[in-house]
């Protein structure tokens, strides 16, 4: 027993480095940095899921809390995220589009709002603001109205 303790003592010793040693690594790890979401983002994000009836967000959207918000986290040396995606299909969302929020969001590249019962129209000052969205979706609602004529200047735009 006497031989056994310091190989005891040894084995936990490395093992408590060894486990310092991990959050050391990941601490590191980009997805833990303390990246933030401007604010003027934030309130963005939550002004649209409030009009298009949406949970209020109770924590950064960019955190991996949320499915359906994607952000890129590699702005400013990895410290401000961007929201760049909105998959918020299929989520029994009854509200509208609320525009200004919609613009306030200008490093979208994706939006799907499909299968959902949103009214109103498509915004048109959407359009002019977003010049990264590369995918729309909107089908499956109860939109009225026609199509903005700015769709049509949105040269990455490739799904529709």
């Amino acid at each position: 027993m006497a031989k056994l303790f310091p190989k005891l003592v040894s084995f936990l010793a490395v093992l408590l480095l060894c486990q310092f040693g991990y959050v050391a690594c990941q601490s590191t790890n980009p997805s833990d940095r303390n990246a933030t979401l401007p604010e003027d983002e934030a309130t963005a994000l939550d002004d649209l899921m409030t009009t298009l009836g949406g949970d209020l967000l109770l924590s950064s959207p960019c955190d991996n809390n949320y499915q359906g918000i994607n952000c890129n986290c590699s702005y400013h040396n990895n410290s401000v995220c961007h929201v760049t995606g909105l998959d918020l299909s299929n989520q029994e969302l009854d509200g509208r589009i609320d525009a200004e929020a919609l613009a306030s969001l200008v490093h979208l590249e994706e939006i799907d709002l499909s299968s959902n019962e949103l009214d109103g129209s498509i915004p048109d000052v959407i359009m002019g603001s977003l010049p990264s969205l590369t995918y729309l979706d909107l089908s499956d609602n109860f939109l009225s109205g026609s199509i903005p004529l700015s769709l049509g200047s949105l040269s990455s735009l490739g799904y529709m």
